[in-house]
């Protein structure tokens, strides 16, 4: 299935139970909320693939920083100001304890650089399909 396909069938699907407070949903480079106090929040997660987004065999620095870029480019897309990012990463089994450290810390030190530091966000590993 194409990508725009999927997004275009996922909307129609989350549609039904659209909240009242979601100003922009799916489909847009980021989701726009409203809070109660009336503020916009904007929220994105994006991913990084291999072979698709890095080729296999780049610098595991390289990856992390394309990680926090691609979610912070989507809010400079909406015109917002990053307030922290979160990070997910998925860690295949035969990658090595270092290059591990090298891309997690490199997640870290951009969204730190940035100005949106690095709260939290989940790590798993694995043998793939994710």
């Amino acid at each position: 299935m194409a990508e725009r396909e999927l997004i275009a069938y996922i909307r129609r699907l989350a549609e039904a139970d659209r909240p009242a407070w979601l100003d922009v949903g799916i489909g847009d480079d980021a989701a726009v909320l409203r809070t109660p106090g009336g503020e916009e929040l904007v929220v994105t997660t994006d991913s990084v693939v291999a072979g698709v987004h890095f080729a296999p065999g780049t610098a595991p620095r390289l990856v992390g920083r394309k990680g926090i870029a691609r979610g912070l480019s989507d809010l400079a897309a909406m015109a917002a100001r990053p307030l922290c990012t979160l990070a997910a990463a998925f860690f295949g089994p035969d990658l090595a304890d270092d290059a591990c450290r090298e891309l997690s810390r490199a997640l870290y030190e951009t969204a730190r650089e940035m100005g949106a530091p690095l709260i939290g966000g989940d790590v798993a590993s694995g043998e793939g399909p994710t």
